[in-house]
């Protein structure tokens, strides 16, 4: 990828950010985005694609749906990067692309991986409840049972080996 596709293709739109030319992010490894709105727009409608082939009761669909059409539209409806940072909550703007590429990933893999289908076999029982309590004072953790007192104590206090 040459360094002109990471920094969102057409050089000198977008990255302008109160008034100057936005040099760096400060972050290693992730480049500026000469057009954040461009490149957001982009992959939030490809995202939107993507989901389109996933069943519409998934719960990966609905909720992945619901945050990429909110942030698509205040791609669409705020011009200025810094308020559209403030407003997507993700960082620099540049971050926010980053989080919107994995999530098209993580749309692909979904598609093959359909985790919307009934299991192939029932789980074990208790195979999706965590932490395992015997009793009301009493925790299994990696198959030892320790009281809440000493499993706080070795959580917070790194001092006992539990294995």
């Amino acid at each position: 990828m040459s360094l002109e596709e990471q920094r969102g293709g057409t050089p000198l739109f977008g990255a302008v950010v109160a008034g100057l030319l936005k040099k760096t992010t400060g972050l290693v490894g992730l480049v500026v985005c000469l057009s954040p709105h461009e490149r957001l727009r982009i992959l939030h409608t490809k995202i939107l694609d993507i989901l389109e082939q996933i069943p519409k009761n998934a719960a990966y669909r609905k909720y992945t749906e619901q945050v990429t059409n909110e942030r698509l539209g205040m791609v669409k409806a705020e011009p200025d990067v810094k308020k559209l940072e403030d407003q997507i909550q993700a960082g620099q703007i540049e971050e926010a692309i980053l989080q919107a590429e994995s999530e098209r990933s993580l749309a692909g893999k979904m598609i093959q991986w359909k985790p919307w289908e009934p299991l192939a076999e029932e789980p074990p029982a208790g195979r999706w409840k965590w932490p395992i309590k015997s009793s009301a004072n009493d925790w299994c953790v990696k198959g030892k049972l320790m009281s809440l007192k000493a499993l706080l104590h070795q959580k917070y206090v790194h001092i006992i080996d539990v294995k």
